[in-house]
């Protein structure tokens, strides 16, 4: 009886033992399941997360200049134009890694503030360096500057997110119009109607004002807006009409009418020709991506 009691437990023991040993074996085989599929999962996550004042277009079918019909694919484009302090960042790294020369070609030409105007002298110490115009847009940069900056923006996503390919760049024209009018081709500001006030006497953007908009004494800014200000379009978009003119890639354009611009140059269709960097001409880049 002794035996067979002795021999009943070392066989339930050894049942035990090996019912413990698989379930551990079960669980580590669990384990390792589990961090495959947490592997598999990250890599099909893994995608771009850009900051907010990037602003997804849709894309859709668009009319250009030359009445053809084309197809305006998916972009991103920042929600506003490009500040002082922005700017001022791509500058510091240029100095920061020794690109001296490439500094010295997308420097801010503050005199041409002062060119036929020493009025202006004030704005050309202060407006691109003092903080208190660190969120106006700058101007006073070379389209080939212009160029540059989108470089460096291109360059810096693409060391945050190494899976991707990134390009940024000047939009197109027709690229811009479709951003600035939220994809209607029958509308003529980058807001709904033609009306340069909202419904309760607001003003939609900031233009070159005057008496042939029955508001003599009642002039624009004297200078541009903080990139921020008025009002967003449909794409929540700031001042894509009015304010400061912005560069598209067609060098010598700009579109979108500025502060210095009477109502009908805010219209969306409307070209401005440039030759050099000037007080009323900004800009804003555009984005678009690739998994590599």
């Amino acid at each position: 009886m002794g035996l067979m009691c002795s021999k009943f437990f070392n066989l339930a023991y050894d049942t035990v033992s090996f019912t413990v040993s698989f379930t551990k074996l079960a669980m580590m085989r669990n384990r390792i399941l589990l961090f495959f599929v947490f592997v598999a999962l990250g890599a099909q996550a893994q995608k771009v997360k850009l900051p907010k004042s990037w602003k997804l277009i849709p894309g859709g079918e668009w009319t250009d200049r030359s009445g053809k019909k084309i197809e305006i694919t998916p972009f991103y484009i920042f929600a506003t134009e490009i500040t002082n302090q922005q700017y001022r960042e791509f500058l510091f790294n240029l100095e920061n890694s020794g690109q001296n020369e490439l500094l010295e070609k997308c420097s801010v030409q503050s005199a041409n503030w002062t060119n036929g105007n020493e009025m202006n002298a004030p704005y050309a110490e202060y407006y691109h360096k003092h903080p208190a115009f660190n969120d106006y847009p700058v101007v006073n940069v070379t389209h080939e500057a212009a160029v540059q900056y989108c470089i460096f923006i291109e360059a810096t996503f693409e060391k945050s997110f190494p899976g991707f390919d990134f390009h940024v760049r000047l939009p197109s024209e027709s690229e811009w119009m479709f951003a600035a009018t939220g994809g209607n081709p029958h509308q003529t500001f980058a807001w709904a109607g033609s009306e340069l006030k909202n419904k309760k006497g607001v003003f939609l953007a900031n233009f070159r004002r005057g008496v042939q908009e029955n508001i003599a004494g009642n002039l624009s800014e004297d200078l541009m807006a903080p990139s921020i200000s008025y009002f967003p379009n449909a794409y929540k978009l700031y001042n894509m009409c009015g304010n400061v003119a912005e560069m598209i890639d067609t060098r010598g354009i700009s579109k979108g009418g500025s502060y210095r611009s009477p109502p009908d140059m805010l219209k969306v269709s409307h070209r401005e020709k440039y030759e050099n960097s000037a007080i009323h001409i900004g800009f804003r880049p555009v984005l678009t991506y690739t998994k590599k």
